[in-house]
C-alpha cells in the first residue's frame, strides 16, 4: 500500500483566513493562481488516502470524494459561502509512510478572530459517533447545495423554488430525528391516560387493569400516530432547541405550504408579473420572507443540533422581524385597545411595523377588519416614517376598500406627504400598482392619483 495525498484548490470571494486539520484531511489558506492565471488566495484541501496495490493513482478522486465534500461542508457552514468543487487545480502525490499534515486551527473572517467558533465546531464533531458524524455531513452538504442555489439565483432568479426546497429538506432531515422520541412520548401519555381511565372510571384492577390498558393504548395509538405530521416533527425539534414559539410556529406552517407547492410540482400560470420579472412561473408565490431568512433559520437549527453558538447573531437579527401570524394579529385588531407607537410590546410592534401589512397582502387578514387600527395609527404615527413605509401597501388596499370620505382624505394626505419627504420619496406608487395587481388587488383609486400626477 502507498500513502497518497490529493490537494484540491477552492476559490472563495470573501476576506477570510482558515486552517485546521480534521480526520484524514486538512485545510489551509494559500497563495495560488486562479483559472484566469492571476494571483489569488485559495483554500487548499489536502486529503490523505492509503492506495491498495490493485488501485491506481488516477482513481484517487473516487476514494477522496467523501472527505473532500465533507471538508467543503464544514468550510461553507463556517464562512456562510457555498464553496464548490470547481477550483482551478488538483494535485496528487505519493508521500512517505510517516508523512502527516498537522495545522493549528485558525479562522479569521473579515478581520474578526473566529477561531474559538472553529475549535468549538471541530471539538463537537470529534466527539460524535461515526453514524452521527455522517448525518451531520449529510446536513452540511444539503445546506451547502441550498446555499449554492441561493447564490446562483441572486441575479438570475433561476433557483428560488429549488433553494427553498433544499433548505426545507434540512429541516425535514432533522425533523425525522424527532420521530422516535415523539412516538415514545406519545406512548407514555397514552399509557398514562388509559391506565387512569381504566382504574378511575371503569374501576378495573390487577390483571384486568393491565391487559385492558394495553389494548386501549394500542387502539388509541393507531389513531393518534397518524396525526404526527411534518409540522409536528419540526415543531417538536424546535422545542428541544428552545426555538419554538408563536413566530417560528407560524413560519414553519408557511414553509410547509411553500414546500408542498414546489415538491408537488402543481401547474401554475400567472397572467401578470412584477419586477424583478422571473424566468419561470414561481411555484411558491406566498412565502413570507426572502430565501436568506430560511438560510439563517436552517443554519441556526443545524448549529443548535450540534451544540454550537454559530449563527446566534444572524438568527437574533431576523427573529425580531418574524410575523406572529393571523391569530395573534386578529386578537390585537379585535381588542380595540391600541397603544401609541412609543409604548408597543414586541408583538404589537411586529404587527405595526410590517406584520399586518404582510398578512393583508397574503389575504390572511381582511382589510375591513383593520379600519379602526389604521385610523388610530394614522393620527398617532402620522410622522413615523418606519410605520408609513411598513404599511404603504395595506393603506393602499384600505384606500380602495373604504367608503369613509374622511379616511380617504387622510390616507391621500399621508401618501402626498410621503412623496414630498426626502425619507420616503423613493416610494414609487406607480410600481405599487403593478405589485398590488399581481397580488390580486384592484387599485383604481391609486391609478387615478398617479394619472392625475398627485402621486408618482
Amino acid at each position: 500500500m502507498k500513502k497518497c495525498v490529493v490537494e484540491y484548490d477552492v476559490n472563495f470571494e470573501i476576506d477570510i483566513h482558515l486552517s485546521f486539520t480534521f480526520d484524514n484531511y486538512s485545510i489551509d489558506t494559500v497563495e495560488g493562481i486562479n483559472e484566469y492565471g492571476k494571483s489569488c488566495t485559495l483554500l487548499r484541501v489536502a486529503v490523505i488516502h492509503e492506495v491498495k496495490c490493485h488501485e491506481a493513482l488516477v482513481d484517487l478522486p473516487i476514494f477522496t470524494r467523501a472527505s473532500y465534500l465533507s471538508a467543503l461542508g464544514i468550510m461553507s457552514f463556517l464562512v456562510d459561502e457555498p464553496l464548490d468543487v470547481f477550483g482551478p487545480s488538483t494535485r496528487q502525490q505519493v508521500v512517505d509512510k510517516d508523512w502527516k499534515q498537522s495545522l493549528s486551527s485558525s479562522f479569521i473572517k473579515e478581520g474578526k478572530d473566529c477561531t474559538l467558533l472553529l475549535t468549538e465546531f471541530l471539538d463537537k464533531l470529534a466527539l460524535l459517533e461515526k453514524y452521527e458524524k455522517e448525518f451531520i455531513f449529510s446536513l452540511l452538504d444539503r445546506w451547502r447545495k441550498a446555499r449554492f442555489l441561493e447564490k446562483e439565483t441572486e441575479e438570475s432568479f433561476l433557483y428560488n423554488d429549488e433553494a427553498t426546497l433544499a433548505y426545507f429538506h434540512v429541516l425535514e432531515l432533522l425533523g425525522d430525528l424527532s420521530s422516535k422520541q415523539i412516538l415514545k412520548d406519545s406512548k407514555a401519555l397514552i399509557d398514562t391516560f388509559c391506565g387512569k381511565y381504566n382504574e378511575e372510571i371503569l374501576s378495573l384492577s390487577g390483571t384486568a387493569l393491565e391487559s385492558e390498558t394495553v389494548a386501549k393504548a394500542k387502539l388509541i395509538a393507531s389513531v393518534l400516530d397518524k396525526d404526527i405530521s411534518v409540522y409536528a416533527k419540526i415543531s417538536y425539534l424546535l422545542k428541544g432547541y428552545g426555538l419554538f414559539e408563536e413566530r417560528t410556529s407560524y413560519w414553519v406552517k408557511n414553509l410547509i405550504e411553500a414546500r408542498n407547492a414546489v415538491a408537488h410540482g402543481r401547474r401554475v400560470f400567472y397572467d401578470k408579473a412584477v419586477f424583478p420579472v422571473q424566468p419561470f412561473f414561481p411555484l411558491a408565490s406566498n412565502q413570507l420572507y426572502p430565501v436568506e431568512y430560511l438560510r439563517v433559520f436552517s443554519a441556526k437549527i443545524i448549529a443548535s443540533h450540534i451544540g454550537l453558538s454559530l449563527y446566534n447573531d444572524e438568527w437574533e437579527s431576523i427573529h425580531q422581524h418574524l410575523n406572529y401570524g393571523e391569530s395573534a394579529t386578529k386578537a390585537i385588531l379585535s381588542s380595540e385597545t391600541f397603544e401609541s407607537i412609543g409604548q408597543l410590546t414586541d408583538l404589537e410592534s411586529s404587527v405595526a411595523f410590517g406584520g399586518l401589512n404582510d398578512l393583508i397582502l397574503l389575504k390572511k387578514v381582511k382589510v375591513a377588519a383593520c379600519t379602526n387600527y389604521y385610523q388610530f395609527y394614522l393620527e398617532d404615527a402620522s410622522m413615523n416614517v418606519d410605520f408609513m413605509l411598513s404599511n404603504v401597501c395595506a393603506l393602499i388596499v384600505l384606500l380602495e376598500a373604504t367608503k369613509d370620505a374622511d379616511l380617504t382624505t387622510r390616507i391621500i394626505e399621508v401618501f402626498k406627504s410621503m412623496k414630498a419627504s426626502d425619507e420616503t420619496s423613493h416610494v414609487k406608487f406607480r410600481d405599487l400598482i403593478y405589485y398590488l395587481d399581481f397580488h390580486g388587488f384592484k387599485v383604481s383609486k391609486l391609478e387615478s392619483l398617479v394619472s392625475d400626477k398627485h402621486l408618482r
